[in-house]
């Protein structure tokens, strides 16, 4: 499941996916400048959440986007 919604997110060009190629199963994503469009509406999401005492993952996704 995992795989297909990283599928879905590098198709629709919010994240780029990159292989090492001495290694199939090392394997990384980055933001696109599209993914990081995002951002702004995410931290803005997240703090709606944290108005609304609410646990955030938004928090958990923004730290792994960097």
């Amino acid at each position: 499941m995992l795989a297909q919604h990283l599928g879905e997110l590098v198709r629709d060009g919010f994240i780029s996916r990159h292989e090492n190629p001495r290694d199939r199963l090392d394997v990384s994503y980055q933001l696109t400048p599209l993914g990081r469009s995002l951002l702004p509406t995410l931290e803005t999401l997240r703090a709606w959440a944290d108005a609304q005492d609410m646990p955030s993952r938004a928090t958990a996704l923004l730290s792994a986007a960097g």
